[in-house]
């Protein structure tokens, strides 16, 4: 029997059958020491689960992932959780914002685009951490104020127009912050929230009645309650904050309630 006949079994010299061997996989390790395959186990999973992966990161993140190759191109905009947060944008190096600037677009105007689109695919999670230093706050757009498809909402630093018609009717969480609400502003969105469970206001001012008759609602928060003085002030300068709420059952009062102004 032939040396090439002998490979295959087990008395076979391993030294004799090296160049029939399956040369093994090549690995490299990380600095940590972790071996590393060079095979891309994300791309291998399903598009449900890398949606739900993107859903947690912010757009302009998910959005990047759109160079990756032909089948990341359009997975961005299946995300059920849309997050603006321009706390940390640069306009020296976000593309985003140069893109905005070159097109001749205001951010507003963007801002106002992707929300009609994520509305359209009934986004039901969106939260907006707006943050500007030279100019007004960012207002919410008519179609955000009466989307039927939001179940949560969080906006930070942002204002709703006065002429704004609110219809929340699917609403189930409702955060805001840094915002000044009159008393016919709260009740109106009190009223819009048949379906509100939980409410939120953080480092808010301008009204003096919150009452909230909804039997849904069970939980309320409230941190850092102020009022400004002077023309905002209908009261003569008393600060003051009445609640009605009979049926919550989680009650979280927390921080400061002050006057400030001239």
């Amino acid at each position: 029997m032939g040396e090439q006949d002998q490979c295959p079994g087990s008395s076979g010299n391993d030294g004799d059958c090296k160049g029939h061997e399956n040369p093994p996989q090549k690995t490299k390790k990380n600095q940590k020491g972790c071996a590393v395959t060079g095979i891309d186990w994300i791309s291998q999973l399903p598009d449900s689960l890398i949606v739900q992966i993107l859903s947690l990161m912010p757009v302009k993140d998910a959005f990047r992932t759109t160079i990756l190759s032909k089948r990341w191109q359009y997975l961005w905009t299946s995300i059920d959780n849309l997050i603006f947060g321009s706390r940390n944008i640069n306009c020296s190096d976000s593309l985003a914002v140069n893109k905005i600037y070159h097109s001749g677009m205001s951010y507003n105007s963007k801002l106002d685009e992707w929300l009609e689109i994520a509305l359209k695919n009934k986004v039901e999670d969106i939260d907006l951490d707006i943050w500007y230093y030279d100019q007004e706050s960012y207002i919410l757009p008519q179609v955000l104020c009466s989307s039927s498809s939001v179940l949560k909402l969080s906006c930070t630093c942002c204002r709703i127009s006065e002429d704004c018609t609110l219809n929340w009717t699917s609403l189930k969480s409702l955060t805001l912050t840094h915002l000044f609400l009159r008393d016919e502003h709260i009740e109106q969105i009190i009223s819009s929230c048949p379906q509100l469970e939980a409410l939120e206001l953080q480092e808010f001012c301008g009204f003096h009645r919150l009452h909230i008759t909804s039997p849904k609602c069970r939980r309320l928060q409230l941190i850092n309650h102020g009022h400004p003085k002077g023309d905002w002030d209908s009261s003569g300068g008393d600060c003051f904050l009445e609640v009605v709420a009979p049926y919550v059952r989680h009650l979280k009062i927390f921080g400061g309630f002050h006057l400030y102004g001239n």
